[in-house]
């Protein structure tokens, strides 16, 4: 082999056999193809003599020192002269016939960086945190200093993320230390992250928030974590701005202008605070993530307004019916009574009383139902039977409540010398039912337990939506001992939860009832996110300008809520520029209960010309919502 040694290889004898070498660092001769390194030695054929200031033969190349070179032989970093076919390399040397004078950054890119030298790279600082700037302006330059603890090398430096970008660098020539300054110059307001990537395994992570101007504020007024169902609260923003433009508008199904209250214009003076103001009305409970959108100069703010909307309380009262016996002049043992509260919210005080015909015959005697009723509770009550004339009696217990919301609680009493003249038996409700379909018909049993038969029979339920279906009791009179049964079908027209008496009468005297109920609501999946449009189409927009706003609705409709969804905004491989000139403010800050709705608000800010494309989804972790498109030219 050549032995091209660097301060400290012995020189070499012919063709670098041990026993033909020379010493090093004296002056000594090289025999053929042996190089002598570290002194003032002059090589023989094919001998370079390197870091030393001697002469090297034919085909010598004499490197790092002051003397020349011989045909076909390159000088390298030295002051020397190369002669026929020699390259002189880097350093005030003339270069021979043939013999080029190359740089030694030429020569490092002419054969690419050293890779196997990345990992010997030091950069500082490992990351960067540019803070907060207004969107539109930049940040100051801040540096990456990057340190090779090997031999020099040649960086091409590359910047990912919104925003930001390279603003100069010294790392494009070979060198063991060079710089890199960056900023950050936010298009859309938000946090953004990005990456400067020096090598495939050496990169710097970068991070910045893109600001609003405070010359443009908006401010909410407190909302309630939780609200009732059919409910009525006022919403209002604050807004100040110092530009001539302001425009404020709701983004949710349950907010609608108040503008009795609204103090904003299109005359408001510069820098002076003004009142947009809704009213917030829910008809359906689930998790809300509205807001009010306000632009001005080109920039959106949203104010959210983020709560639960929960169903007002909901009493039940069970045994349903009630059956007491007694005979004239005594009182019957008590009916204990349960009341519950199924609702999502507390009751008021609560209000019990007997109505009906027959309401002077029964009495409460013990009750501890009168004050609030938290949700998921219960309390007791006692009623007794004590009739005055022979014969069934009839009478209604109801409670009342007197919180926002709620309806009043009944239960049928029925009381006799034997209790009920009829009952009715069969199963208490249908559970689930999709809006427009029917659920399984139930079969109910009438009995007669009465000593006489009854009149002709009449069977009706109290709600439409509980629909009678095979009737074998209506228009028959039920003798002593006997039985009938007729169906039921919950066949819902609306969504919620609905409770029906099935009763059964004769000659319009009630003589037995069964409370039942049913669950309706739209079919769905379990979770589902659409979004609508599927495109938004800004058209035409001069670099530099921003776009009018334009807005996506995102609605859950599965039947179970989902978590805290999150905006997704990537770029389209079809496009200029892409995602990064698509900003966004957004609505989607809580979980969507079914139905639940909140919106992504989109504006169109180019930077480059050309079309434009991005796509925006949303999800939650488990699930995602179908993908909305955007589109624009930049001119």
């Amino acid at each position: 082999m050549v032995c091209l040694t660097f301060a400290g290889c012995s020189g070499g004898g012919t063709r670098a056999r041990p026993a033909d070498s020379g010493g090093s660092g004296g002056r000594t001769d090289g025999g053929g193809d042996s190089a002598s390194s570290g002194g003032q030695s002059e090589g023989g054929i094919d001998s370079p003599s390197v870091d030393g200031q001697g002469q090297g033969g034919v085909d010598s190349p004499n490197t790092d020192g002051h003397g020349e070179g011989g045909i076909d032989s390159p000088s390298i970093d030295g002051h020397g002269e190369g002669s026929a076919d020699s390259a002189n390399i880097d350093r005030q040397s003339e270069g021979g016939v043939d013999s080029p004078s190359i740089d030694a950054t030429d020569a490092a890119l002419a054969f690419g960086p050293d890779t196997s030298q990345m990992s010997a790279l030091t950069v500082t600082p490992p990351s960067l945190d540019f803070g907060t700037v207004d969107v539109r302006q930049s940040s100051p330059a801040s540096v990456v200093t990057i340190t090779s603890a090997g031999a020099p090398i040649a960086i091409s430096p590359t910047v990912t993320g919104d925003g930001f970008a390279i603003v100069s660098t010294t790392c494009g020539a070979a060198t063991a230390s060079c710089t890199i300054w960056l900023k950050f110059a936010p298009a859309c307001p938000g946090v953004a992250s990005g990456v400067l990537t020096i090598a495939p395994d050496v990169t710097v992570s970068l991070r910045g928030v893109g600001t609003v101007p405070d010359w443009f504020t908006v401010t909410a007024s407190a909302v309630p974590a939780t609200l009732l169902v059919n409910q009525s609260i006022p919403v209002s923003v604050t807004v100040t701005t110092s530009q001539a433009d302001l425009s404020c508008q709701p983004s949710g199904y349950d907010l609608t202008p108040d503008p009795l209250h609204t103090t904003c214009s299109q005359t408001i003076a510069p820098n002076t605070p003004c009142v947009y103001a809704y009213t917030f009305k829910a008809t359906q409970p689930g998790a809300r993530s509205e807001g009010i959108v306000c632009t001005s100069g080109g920039f959106v703010k949203i104010a959210p307004v983020t709560l639960t909307v929960v169903t007002g309380p909901e009493l039940v009262i069970a045994p349903n019916p009630g059956e007491l016996s007694a005979v004239v002049g005594s009182t019957s043992p008590a009916l204990t009574f349960s009341l519950t509260n199924s609702g999502d919210s507390a009751t008021g005080f609560l209000t019990t009383k007997l109505v009906g015909p027959a309401a002077d015959e029964f009495a409460i005697v013990d009750n501890e139902c009168a004050g609030p009723l938290a949700s998921f509770s219960a309390c007791t009550m006692q009623v007794v039977f004590e009739p005055t004339t022979a014969g069934p009696r009839v009478a209604t217990l109801t409670v009342t409540d007197d919180a926002a919301g709620s309806t009043p609680a009944t239960v049928a009493l029925f009381g006799g010398e034997n209790g009920a003249t009829l009952s009715i038996t069969g199963p208490h409700g249908w559970g689930w039912v999709w809006l427009g379909q029917a659920g399984t018909a139930l079969t109910y049993t009438i009995a007669n337990s009465s000593p006489t038969a009854t009149g002709t029979l009449t069977v009706t339920a109290s709600d439409p939506e509980f629909a009678v279906g095979r009737d074998l009791c209506s228009s028959i009179s039920l003798a002593p001992g006997k039985t009938c049964t007729f169906d039921v079908a919950f066949v819902p027209t609306s969504e919620g939860d609905k409770v029906a008496m099935l009763s059964v009468s004769s000659g319009g005297t009630p003589l037995g009832a069964l409370q039942v109920r049913g669950t309706s609501a739209l079919e769905r999946s379990t979770m589902y996110l659409g979004i609508t449009p599927p495109t938004l189409d800004f058209g035409t927009t001069s670099v530099g300008s921003v776009s009018s706003e334009q807005a996506f609705t995102v609605i859950n409709t599965g039947g179970a809520a989902t978590g805290v969804p999150t905006v997704v905004k990537i770029d389209s491989t079809s496009s200029v520029g892409g995602a990064a000139q698509f900003c966004y403010a957004t609505t989607c800050q809580a979980p969507l209960g079914p139905a639940g709705t909140c919106h992504i608000v989109v504006t169109f800010a180019p930077k480059v010309t050309g079309y434009t494309a991005a796509t925006f989804f949303v999800t939650d972790g488990m699930i995602s919502s179908q993908a909305g498109t955007v589109i624009g030219l930049a001119l």
